[in-house]
């Protein structure tokens, strides 16, 4: 007999290799990502075993089950034992919550790079634009290999990447289906990079997982079903020898070893109701980051309301941006919430127009921080007004308000223009062509970063009458 109620920690063996209160275990070249989620019944053996799953064996899963059967709870058991097991340098997690937010509760770990809700639909495209490029990034690096391999010979230098959809037909529904081709594409390609779904539904069916995606499933999880039919639709056998008891949450059936298994889903953490319980993991969450010293999961990326300069100089790619030998970094893409950057190899002069009020003056005070990140020179040119003074003077800018100190300006750019004109001339032509665009050589200076603002043109256009 299977317990109605049970705890992760009541689950043999489920305390090995977990986080000790201080650190999480060291895994060797070759691992697996697995999860103990419940306790089996085998009558045949007459012996009860825990239920595993293996991302690594298995790939995609799927959680099937009517309403009310314990899919989210299912999830959120899953989501907790991985978070105890793994680290975020072997794992990142991120979530789609359609359903009762019981998900949200791991807002705060750092293995989880952000959940996505009803009301973020704007996000949503983002977050996919930005699975996408991992699945670029991983196939430039991985070069025709996939994880495992690449693990075994380099270690863990890109994480795991899980993504769990509860509620899918919420999820299609609210989305209006447009994200199915993506789903389709990265369920046929991700796994072998490393790249996990974890998806709940009613079944496979039109309105709930796609058909098309069943194939790339390999291993689906039965809660309760109407009927034994269902069942043997989504485990894809019809040799049940034993049926879930109904009317018990958690309960369900699933495929071990080829055998179907009556099997009770664990707890994550001792509470007198889920409220409660989702407050404890968030209590879990706060004390497992704490105790994470290293990198946390790639955040989803977001516009903030109010954007200020202070926390995007902070992000990661910003940072990388300013590194290297072109990048100026200027803003947020408005569709993908990229970082967007003026490629300064290509764009020598660049305009900033628009009417009054709508942002130029501190889209330049934006970019006079980038070029400060860069270490450049700045120099700032404001005739007709000293709305980027003191700017300037925080930054260490020069800044010129008169018209009379420009031409100064100008003699010094042209005499570090010929300086420079001559020191490529004597480079080498080989040594010129394959130079980037500001390596340093022997007395280069460092680039100049030219602002300028025309409150009054300083002379009259041709065939001006004014």
């Amino acid at each position: 007999m299977l317990p109605e109620e049970l705890l992760l920690e009541q689950l043999e063996g489920w305390s090995q290799g977990l986080f000790d209160g201080k650190d999480w275990p060291a895994y060797p070249e070759k691992w697996e990502l697995t999860s103990i989620i419940g306790l089996c019944d085998n009558p045949m053996d007459q012996a009860q075993m825990p239920l595993v799953l293996n991302f690594t064996e298995y790939g995609h899963h799927a959680v099937c089950g009517i309403a009310m059967s314990g899919k989210s709870t299912f999830l959120q058991t899953v989501v907790y034992d991985l978070i105890h097991r793994y680290s975020p340098e072997y794992l990142n997690v991120y979530i789609l919550d359609f359903s009762s937010r019981m998900l949200g509760a791991f807002e705060e770990a750092a293995h989880v790079g952000g959940v996505l809700y009803e009301s973020d639909l704007d996000t949503v495209g983002k977050f996919f634009h930005m699975l996408e490029k991992m699945v670029k990034e991983r196939k430039q690096l991985f070069r025709g290999g996939n994880y495992s391999q690449y693990v075994l010979t380099h270690g863990v230098t890109c994480p795991v990447i899980l993504v769990v959809i509860d509620n899918i037909a919420g999820f299609r529904e609210k989305t209006e289906f447009l994200y199915d081709d993506i789903l389709m594409q990265l369920s046929r390609e991700c796994a072998s990079y490393g790249i996990y779904l974890l998806i709940s539904g009613a079944g496979f069916n039109t309105a709930e997982i796609p058909v098309r995606l069943r194939d790339n499933i390999h291993r689906t999880i039965c809660m309760e079903m109407q009927d034994r039919f269902q069942y043997g639709d989504c485990l894809n056998t019809m040799q049940l020898s034993v049926i879930p008891e109904p009317g018990v949450h958690g309960r369900g059936l699933a495929l071990v070893n080829g055998d179907a298994l009556e099997f009770q889903t664990a707890l994550s953490l001792e509470a007198t109701d889920d409220y409660k319980r989702n407050e404890e993991i968030q209590k879990e969450c706060r004390r497992l980051t704490g105790c994470w010293k290293g990198k946390a999961a790639r955040p989803i990326p977001k516009i903030p309301e109010k954007p200020m300069w202070s926390e995007f100089a902070a992000l990661e790619q910003v940072r990388s941006l300013a590194e290297d030998d072109r990048s100026l970094p200027a803003g947020y893409d408005a569709e993908t919430a990229d970082i967007y950057s003026i490629d300064l190899s290509r764009n020598y002069c660049y305009l900033i127009s628009g009417k009054a009020r709508t942002g130029k003056t501190n889209f330049l005070k934006g970019l006079m921080g980038a070029a400060r990140l860069r270490k450049g020179r700045i120099v700032v040119v404001e005739l007709g007004g000293q709305e980027l003074m003191k700017t300037a003077a925080g930054l260490g800018a020069e800044y010129i308000g008169a018209i009379r100190n420009i031409w100064s300006l100008w003699r010094g750019l042209f005499l570090s223009l010929r300086r420079e004109t001559r020191l490529r001339r004597n480079a080498s032509a080989r040594a010129w062509r394959n130079r980037r665009f500001t390596t340093e050589w022997p007395g280069r200076k460092p680039t100049t970063y030219l602002l300028q603002i025309w409150r009054h043109l300083p002379w009259r256009p041709t065939g001006s009458r004014e």
